[in-house]
């Protein structure tokens, strides 16, 4: 059975600036669109502050809540960089990785030897140690299942941040609790 993984780093943008900022670890950060236009990464202090994607920046920022966000203009070179510096860490360990996005590449992991969930652990914790960009990680029978997996991983805490949907009974007890609108490809309309 082939087995495809995608990895991808959380609130990309904000975590490619912490990476060269430690203070800002637990800060609520914002990246900004070209011209500083409007948010287009959040961490997650941040949405907990209510700044929604796509807000405009000259209205947010004058809100009270938002007065302990640290604002970012995009920094597309850094951006792609560390996009590069995580590509490195996996081409290391796995035998094929695809680049979906500057924040996400799918991973081959068909007949790797081991435990799989600790690998993608592994994978997890050297792409932490080496770029210094927090992940999560989903992975299963297909890219679309992959995909899925990736966003179980990144929106269910108890999952500590990896989701294995290689198991057809584990499918079915997400797919039971996932509405259709979540899986990529897909929508109301199909």
């Amino acid at each position: 059975m082939s087995v495809f993984g995608l990895i991808d780093g959380n609130s990309f943008y904000c975590s490619c600036q912490r990476a060269f900022e430690p203070r800002l670890k637990r800060k609520p950060v914002v990246v900004l669109s070209n011209n500083d236009g409007c948010a287009i990464a959040r961490t997650r202090e941040a949405k907990n502050l209510g700044i929604k994607m796509g807000d405009p920046w000259h209205f947010a920022r004058k809100r009270p809540e938002a007065r302990p966000v640290v604002w970012y203009s995009s920094n597309y070179a850094l951006y792609a960089d560390m996009s590069r510096r995580v590509y490195e860490v996996l081409q290391a360990r796995v035998p094929a990785v695809e680049p979906y996005s500057i924040d996400e590449m799918f991973l081959d992991l068909t007949n790797l030897p081991g435990n799989l969930y600790q690998r993608c652990k592994d994978i997890r914790e050297a792409v932490w140690q080496e770029a210094k960009i927090p992940t999560c990680v989903g992975w299963g029978p297909t890219k679309t299942i992959a995909k899925l997996a990736n966003g179980l991983a990144k929106d269910h805490a108890r999952l500590e941040g990896l989701c294995d949907l290689t198991d057809p009974r584990m499918r079915a007890e997400w797919y039971a609790v996932t509405s259709i609108e979540e899986v990529w490809g897909l929508d109301g309309r199909l």
